[in-house]
């Protein structure tokens, strides 16, 4: 009698419905990653893995470029001002073709002209 004064049988209703609605998002997940397969090109691959090492600041410098002798670099300094280069230098030579300023621009224009 107490029971039914608190609402038990409503209760042990919600709690099914529950119970009844977690089972069925449990199966739907399971659904949706059985179905849910990433391709990728290689191309894609290569473009993701460099701008995330690139954000992160992990690309290799020209000072390693050269010392594994990839790329023909034939020297530790940079090919348009021939001073000593790190990252930033890389993005702020005054003697690239673009500013950064205008690579971030011109990809805002790209991503915005996408959607």
């Amino acid at each position: 009698m107490k029971l039914d004064i608190l609402g038990h049988s409503e209760l042990k209703n919600i709690v099914e419905e529950k119970g009844k609605m977690e089972k069925f998002l449990l199966e739907e997940k399971k659904k949706n990653q059985e179905n849910y397969v990433i391709e990728c090109s290689e191309e894609d691959t290569k473009e993701r893995s460099y701008k995330i090492k690139n954000l992160l600041k992990e690309l290799p410098t020209y000072e390693v470029l050269y010392k594994r002798e990839v790329n023909e670099i034939t020297s530790e300094t940079c090919p348009r001002c021939n001073i000593d280069i790190d990252w930033f230098h890389v993005w702020k030579c005054e003697r690239n073709e673009a500013t950064i300023e205008e690579i971030l621009y011109e990809s805002i224009l790209n991503v915005n002209t996408r959607r």
